[in-house]
């Protein structure tokens, strides 16, 4: 007997490739966009069940820091395209205040290895495998990437469907101004 969920989570996948590669030609025309949409404060969800790729992130404590939650996938131009600013974001605050948090969609860990490869310098940020997709759907991602900023208390403040330049001065001073607070 086929493993449906397996099934159905690959179908799921193809068709996000598919709206994310009609994105990505919108937006490449137009270069990466700066702007986050404003969220009323809702209460993000969990990163407990998160397995981490990078074996020193396994004890990545989240509370009480602004944290950038990017939902990317090896296969998705836009998110290949903004890995390297928010690395830059990432590499400029200091921990205690700001973190990341770069959840690959649906692959497997070598996979994921594999395409981290290509990029230098190295990406750093901590890196969590979802292949079952619970966080994603969890989150309620749709199409990828997908990114949401959450404050020192758990609330989600932003967010941005598409690939963005995390290291553009606007995005920049959201999160210092988040930071602040």
């Amino acid at each position: 007997m086929p493993n449906l969920p397996r099934i159905y989570s690959i179908l799921f996948l193809l068709v996000c490739a598919l709206v994310t590669s009609v994105t990505a030609n919108a937006q490449t025309s137009e270069g990466l966009d700066d702007k986050l949409t404003s969220v009323e404060n809702t209460a993000a969800p969990s990163f407990d069940d998160l397995k981490w790729l990078n074996a020193s992130q396994q004890n990545v404590d989240l509370r009480g820091k602004v944290i950038l939650v990017n939902f990317w996938a090896s296969w998705c131009p836009p998110c290949i395209e903004e890995l390297p600013s928010i690395q830059r974001l990432w590499a400029s605050h200091d921990r205690s205040d700001f973190d990341v948090v770069a959840v690959n969609v649906g692959e497997d860990e070598p996979t994921i290895k594999q395409f981290l490869s290509i990029f230098s310098p190295k990406l750093e940020v901590p890196i969590a495998i979802d292949p079952d997709l619970e966080t994603y759907r969890a989150w309620r991602v749709s199409p990828l990437p997908t990114t949401f900023v959450v404050d020192r208390k758990g609330q989600i403040r932003y967010s941005a469907i598409g690939g963005r330049d995390f290291y553009s001065d606007n995005i920049r001073s959201i999160i210092d101004r988040l930071i602040s607070e």
